[in-house]
């Protein structure tokens, strides 16, 4: 599944508004927990990729978004280095529940994701 695979990619964060408006150009996986967009980077890497995390004020307070926030950069830390694909950039959006439901679900719902988007 990875463009990569005997070697983990690395993963840098999207800071810039600019990035967040144009990766909702990309390709979108939707799950319970998270939206998942992918858009090619402006400048490639052969070793690694982007991604940023977001999460709207509707999901609820300061306190559920940092935490939804948190699991989402787990599961990145987790499995970019193995199922991302180095030259993209990915944006997380965390949906409203996401810090309800159980972290093994959400893995596999963020691996499946992936998996159709590369499909």
């Amino acid at each position: 599944m990875s463009g990569n695979s005997s070697l983990p990619i690395d993963v840098t964060r999207i800071t810039r508004r600019a990035d967040f408006l144009r990766a909702n150009q990309g390709r979108k996986q939707v799950t319970t927990g998270v939206i998942l967009r992918v858009i090619p980077s402006p400048s490639p890497s052969m070793t690694a990729c982007r991604v940023g995390f977001t999460v709207s004020k509707t999901c609820g307070n300061a306190v559920t978004r940092n935490r939804i926030k948190r699991r989402l950069r787990a599961l990145v830390g987790e499995l970019w280095p193995h199922h991302a694909r180095a030259g993209f950039d990915y944006v997380l959006i965390g949906r409203a529940g996401a810090e309800k439901i159980i972290y093994e679900k959400l893995r596999q719902e963020l691996v499946m994701a992936l998996r159709r988007l590369y499909g």
